[in-house]
């Protein structure tokens, strides 16, 4: 057998995370000592070292974790980003040809041309049908006449002269105003009060949070990632923001921030306005707790 006929085995390179997870070992670290020296969160770096892309948000932050964890591992990013690349691009679905087969057997292709008689038949049927529940339908019982009772007569009651008069109204008629008596003892008709219209509805206070809890608001000039975990780990925000949108929450401290392009973020606690240039570090994202008080570290 000549060396062109010889079979070709194709082997598939290793994935990232298993990559990432070989690198980590071979430098003596444990996934908690990697997550600390690289101030992240342990589940994302088993995320990492997993292929669990999908807990890591858009896939411009799993390429920025790929290559800060690579950096940090001493190795290259860029074998690491072209595999996931081939791994989150979806594969084109194959084209599979149709066959019709009633048009190659006998059978099916008569009963192919059955089918409109079929339908048509059935049609007439149910008309029929109907035709004949309209003809035999009992008539409509006859409707009784309703005999209309006139409204009774007003009656108007005439008081002493020296009092005031009552008028006695049918329902519906608004009631007439009732004359008071003047000083010299005629009888005079009431001044009507005057009443201002309101000139506008009141604006209500904002509301005052529970004991113990922040009011965070983030504004958004460009596009940025946000993750926000409450004390036990949960996610408050875990979203990308377009420019242009706003978010406010309240929620207990101590809490965990991510900002994927802090320079995009305006962010206020409790009214106070946070430099978020200090916090942010050269690939431009910024990671930070907010404490009780609202103090930022």
């Amino acid at each position: 057998m000549s060396g062109s006929d010889e079979p070709t085995v194709e082997i598939s390179a290793p994935r990232p995370g298993e990559q990432l997870r070989v690198a980590r070992e071979g430098r003596g670290l444990t996934p908690v000592q990697a997550a600390h020296e690289m101030r992240i969160d342990l589940a994302t770096l088993k995320a990492l070292e997993s292929d669990d892309y999908a807990r890591l948000g858009a896939p411009i932050f799993v390429k920025g974790h790929l290559r800060n964890y690579a950096k940090h591992l001493g190795i290259s990013a860029e074998p690491l980003v072209t595999a996931y690349e081939r791994i989150a691009t979806p594969t084109p679905p194959s084209l599979v040809g149709f066959r019709n087969e009633g048009e190659q057997v006998g059978g099916h292709l008569e009963l192919r041309r059955l089918l409109p008689v079929v339908a048509g038949g059935t049609a007439a049927v149910l008309l029929a049908l109907f035709a004949l529940w309209l003809f035999r339908r009992p008539p409509a019982p006859p409707v009784e006449p309703v005999a209309v009772v006139s409204a009774p007569a007003t009656v108007a009651a005439i008081a002493p002269t020296t009092g005031p008069t009552v008028v006695a109204a049918t329902p519906g008629t608004a009631p007439a105003t009732a004359p008071t008596s003047t000083a010299a003892g005629s009888v005079g008709t009431a001044d009507p009060v005057p009443v201002s219209a309101p000139t506008g509805a009141p604006v209500e206070p904002a509301k005052a949070l529970p004991s113990g809890q922040l009011r965070l608001t983030l504004r958004f000039s460009g596009e940025s990632w946000v993750e926000v975990y409450d004390s036990a780990g949960a996610p408050l925000v875990y979203q990308l923001f377009e420019a242009g949108q706003s978010r406010e929450l309240s929620a207990t401290p101590p809490l965990k921030v991510f900002l994927g392009q802090a320079a995009s973020v305006s962010m206020n606690i409790d009214g106070r306005k946070v430099d978020l240039v200090a916090l942010t570090k050269r690939d431009a994202t910024a990671r930070f707790s907010v404490a009780a008080g609202g103090s930022v570290r």
